[in-house]
């Protein structure tokens, strides 16, 4: 695993600061596992594992705590209000009146609050001006080429520096390539960038801004990509 250790110093120098620490990032770009990695080092600093509640809500086995009232009544059962307390929700734009339960847990000193938002939903919404003054975006990229090098180091590839950047340049940074350039699996790469592609076009802007006509849309996307670095009146 590729430690961010960008986003991990300022997940360190933010820690107990009165703010609502906000990882927006495209799909699969790794905010979730920038938050295990950040999990890990609260554990490694003696922080009792009692005192982290987290949670992703893409995952089915949290869908009865997608009300904002549920949700709150859930986190202040597993809280002790005489330490601090560190809270973790992964997609939280999947929650009911989120912004009113975010604002609930802020308030309250023993509270420590870390969430993910998808950044479609973060820029299109009224959000970041709900929060002003209350939060810091911590935004989360795909791999750099350095990263990516690291990556390639941890899985032990035999490939030369050229090499690995022709990869890097064709098959882009999201993290689960690597896991699939093992056996030299380039198709099943392109069918799985493509797969992330129709789910954030899907789920994050045609579901979101209800987008009448799919094939139209999507025609109007690749001709975009089709074209970046080119003047388009």
């Amino acid at each position: 695993m590729v430690q961010r250790e960008k986003e991990l110093e300022r997940l360190r120098n933010l820690r107990d600061t009165n703010l609502i620490k906000v990882i927006t990032g495209m799909r699969r770009a790794g905010k979730s596992t920038l938050f295990k990695q950040f999990q890990q080092e609260l554990l490694d600093s003696g922080v009792d594992k009692r005192n982290i509640i987290s949670l992703n809500f893409e995952e089915i086995e949290n869908r009865a705590l997608l009300e904002a009232h549920l949700l709150n009544d859930y986190v202040m059962m597993r809280v002790d209000k005489k330490k601090k307390n560190y809270v973790f929700f992964d997609e939280i734009q999947n929650v009911n009146e989120f912004e009113r339960l975010v604002d609930s847990l802020f308030v309250k000193d023993y509270i420590d609050l870390y969430i993910t938002v998808s950044n479609a939903y973060f820029l299109s919404t009224d959000l970041a001006t709900l929060l002003t003054g209350r939060y810091l975006e911590i935004p989360v990229s795909p791999f750099s080429f350095k990263e990516y090098l690291l990556g390639y180091a941890n899985k032990n590839f035999e490939k030369g520096r050229m090499e690995i950047f022709d990869d890097f340049m064709t098959f882009g940074g999201l993290p689960e390539t690597l896991n699939l350039l093992n056996g030299g699996q380039g198709g099943e790469i392109m069918n799985y960038i493509g797969m992330v592609f129709s789910t954030i076009v899907e789920k994050d802007i045609m579901k979101r801004n209800r987008v009448k006509s799919k094939v139209d849309f999507e025609l109007v996307t690749r001709f975009l990509l089709d074209s970046l670095g080119a003047i388009l009146c």
